[in-house]
């Protein structure tokens, strides 16, 4: 039989080049098990989700492959090395034009831009402290709204230690540019999204409990949709804060709502985050405590020290570092320069920009950039999820809000996830079931938003872009829908 081209070639091959494709080969083949080892830490809570196992499985399947190869006929050895140094050319490419077009490696600032665009608006380039700054600089001071939850963990310096729910009072707050532009509200005299004077009324109508959502993120304040049921219902009390979630809400209805007693209050549960929210909060030192009956930090009555920490927690955080004690050599030009090129070879050669990209896409666009990575910083990783508790704390606000003769309802709010193909849906959306399951089985009237979002044609439309918040149109519809209910 007469050889073919390929096997007559490999005959060709001499055995030093057959050795070196080889050794090639089987240093890829390493590489893709470190790849392998680095997904499976950065996606530890997420398994065992299928799309998380396929991320581990995929650079072991190719590092098998490559091994393999490692063994084939010396000529089928070099055709192969070949080709798999072009891949490798490729990626480190990629990771350049990444490196010089710095939209690429900030997917969720790019949709914003591209979401401005589209709507023929303007994008606000600068960093969100510069936006921050520059507002401080016309108001006198102004605080990042999306950071509030972070500055009230700061704020443990007193003895015991105070947990604010609110922001500083009477002060300028900056909201998220997913629109482009980043809004500005004034707080009111305690902290919370919401015009001056309803602290002064005797009662209240309709309160509302909940997240970022709630808390109106990266829309104008007389658009976001507590405002609009505030048209309805004048006395309509925003109680929502970015990162709150379960127990943040249940502690946050016990301080502030029984002086005022409204008769609708309004539990928003967020499903890309409340459950595991609700993991971190069980472990904080001062939340778990609202579950008692009769615990309470008198948080109504302490705004000017609360205004004082968070203050001080905002300036810290902002502080340069402190100088050493001792002047340190300051090192020479050529020790700078060296390092400089260090920190960039190592960027470069680990394809940092092409891998933070990818990261941040497949975190956001596959659901795995779960909030399981805080849960796991608390040693919580994998968890989910504790229905039992959710469904305690539930019956606790149920029972507080029915002492004054109010109306405790469950709204059930679906994310951009949520109308994704179900592989690529978050861990805590497939909860969803059993989330409403819980909320029913508490006694709450539940406003399930699915229904109204659906009604409306494309749910995706609602939000900015994925994994937003929702846009104007889409504060209309959760308004419309739950005003709609309240009428009943």
């Amino acid at each position: 039989m007469t050889p073919s081209p390929s096997e007559s070639a490999a005959g060709e091959v001499s055995p030093r080049l057959a050795q070196l494709a080889g050794g090639v080969l089987l240093v890829l083949a390493c590489a893709c098990v470190v790849v392998a080892l680095l997904v499976l830490r950065s996606f530890r809570a997420a398994l065992p989700d299928p799309l998380a196992l396929t991320l581990v499985g995929v650079p072991l399947l190719a590092a098998a492959s490559l091994a393999m190869a490692a063994r084939a006929r010396p000529g089928r050895r070099v055709l192969l090395s070949t080709t798999a140094i072009g891949v490798v050319v490729a990626l480190y490419v990629m990771d350049v034009v990444v490196a010089l077009t710095p939209s690429l490696a900030r997917p969720t600032e790019n949709a914003a831009r591209q979401a401005a665009a589209a709507r023929g608006g303007a994008f606000d380039e600068r960093s969100y402290s510069e936006i921050v700054d520059s507002v401080a600089a016309v108001r006198g001071e102004a605080f990042p709204a999306g950071a509030m939850a972070l500055l009230q963990r700061h704020t443990r310096a007193t003895a015991p230690p105070i947990l604010p729910f609110g922001g500083v009072a009477n002060a300028a707050h900056v909201l998220c540019r997913e629109s482009g532009t980043q809004p500005v509200y004034d707080s009111d005299e305690h902290g919370f999204n919401n015009p001056r004077g309803l602290w002064a009324l005797d009662s209240l109508q309709v309160a509302a409990l909940g997240d970022s959502f709630t808390h109106g993120l990266c829309v104008p304040a007389e658009s976001g949709y507590v405002a609009l049921i505030r048209q309805r219902y004048p006395a309509t009390l925003n109680l929502g804060i970015v990162g709150e979630g379960p127990l943040y809400e249940l502690a946050t209805l016990r301080e502030y709502l029984p002086r005022y007693r409204p008769r609708a209050v309004l539990w928003f549960f967020y499903e890309g985050n409340d459950l595991s929210d609700f993991e971190v909060e069980k472990v904080d030192p001062v939340l778990p405590r609202y579950r008692e009956e009769g615990f309470r930090q008198g948080l109504l009555e302490r705004q000017p020290l609360i205004d004082s920490l968070v203050r001080a927690a905002y300036r810290e955080r902002r502080a340069p570092p402190p100088r050493p004690a001792q002047p340190v050599a300051r090192p020479s030009a050529m020790r700078r320069r060296a390092r400089a090129l260090y920190v960039t070879l190592r960027q470069t050669v680990a394809l940092g920009h092409l891998t933070d990209m990818y990261s941040s896409t497949l975190r956001e666009a596959v659901g795995l950039r779960a909030r399981a990575d805080a849960a796991g910083a608390a040693g919580l990783a994998g968890r989910c999820c504790d229905l039992a508790g959710f469904e305690d704390v539930l019956r606790r606000a149920k029972a507080t809000t029915e002492s004054w003769g109010g109306t405790l309802y469950f709204v059930y709010m679906p994310g951009y996830d949520f109308y994704s193909p179900p592989h690529i849906r978050q861990k805590e959306t497939r909860q969803r079931d059993r989330v409403l399951a819980a909320a029913r089985h508490a006694g709450l009237p539940v406003i399930d938003l699915d229904e109204a979002y659906r009604a409306h044609g494309d749910p995706h439309s609602l939000f900015y872009h994925p994994n937003s918040h929702l846009n104007p149109e889409g504060q209309r519809v959760v308004a419309n829908a739950i005003l709609a209910r309240l009428a009943k």
